[in-house]
């Protein structure tokens, strides 16, 4: 997005302006990064991911190399580190610069954004029109009670407690389960999960890889889960018990203790500790 008044080739980087407002959080996804800059210094591996930071905020990068180090803020010292190993992955095109897998990602979040919204939209009228009914069913019966049963006194009825169509109302809903759903962008590899793999006896890194890359390639209703935390678990389990997995040995535990060979020893501790106050 660019400034009104300069043309595209003269655009400052002080101009462009943010077209992200209103998106979901960019998707970000650690191995399909470190697979990429596998490699790379930590600097050319900053400067990457501050362009692609950068390209989110904005929409559009400039086409010019040194307007794109002064919007990323890098010294020309670490831009030339940085920039021999980017620029493949910005192509210039009509005095712009793109990562096109980072517009893909774009796109699907202005559709899940819009999708929100509509769904919203719809709930809001679901909602109107079922608190208008709850009121005219209301009224209809506290006038029937008044009908049959008169009051002696000209003192208004108190008012009549909420009534529940066909026995159904907020406790029900609450007790509904919860919509099967894909793969989450925000299902990531937590502690948490990393340290029920590695009790599993499995490498956290790779069967989370494994994991990711099998649900978001899945399609039709088995791709929809209601709880991906049990089918994380579930995952880890069936391949501990595989003694062949793609192609590999299953990564069983080797050592005396019954824990992985490879584990780290602040895993190696984390496992004995919660082995010892198991017992």
């Amino acid at each position: 997005m660019q400034c009104a008044d300069t043309s595209p080739r003269q655009t400052s980087a002080k101009c462009w302006r943010s077209v992200s407002a209103g998106l979901a959080m960019m998707p970000w996804f650690p191995g399909d990064f470190m697979r990429s800059t596998r490699g790379w210094s930590v600097t050319a591996k900053g400067v990457y991911r501050e362009l692609l930071d950068a390209q989110w905020d904005m929409g559009d990068l400039p086409e010019s190399p040194d307007e794109l180090r002064q919007t990323i803020g890098a010294t020309p010292e670490e831009w030339t580190l940085g920039w021999l190993k980017c620029e493949s992955k910005f192509p210039a095109r009509r005095g712009i610069r793109r990562n096109s897998r980072l517009e893909t990602h774009r796109v699907k979040s202005e559709q899940l954004v819009n999708t929100r919204s509509a769904i919203g939209r719809k709930g809001g009228q679901a909602s109107v029109a079922a608190k208008a009914k709850q009121r005219l069913t209301n009224g209809s019966t506290v006038a029937q009670a008044n009908f049959n049963h008169p009051s002696p006194s000209p003192s208004p009825s108190p008012s009549p407690s909420p009534v529940h169509l066909n026995g159904r109302g907020e406790e029900a809903r609450a007790k509904r389960s919860p919509t099967a759903t894909r793969f989450p962008d925000n299902f990531d590899l937590s502690p948490e999960r990393a340290a029920y793999a590695v009790k599993q006896g499995i490498d956290p890194q790779r069967t989370f890889e494994d994991f990711r890359d099998y649900w978001k390639a899945a399609s039709g209703q088995k791709a929809r889960k209601h709880d991906w935390e049990a089918t994380w678990q579930m995952w880890c389990r069936n391949q501990y018990s595989k003694p062949i997995r793609n192609g590999h040995q299953a990564q069983k535990p080797s050592d005396p203790d019954g824990i992985p060979s490879w584990a780290t020893p602040e895993e190696r501790e984390q496992i004995l500790r919660e082995r010892a106050n198991a017992h």
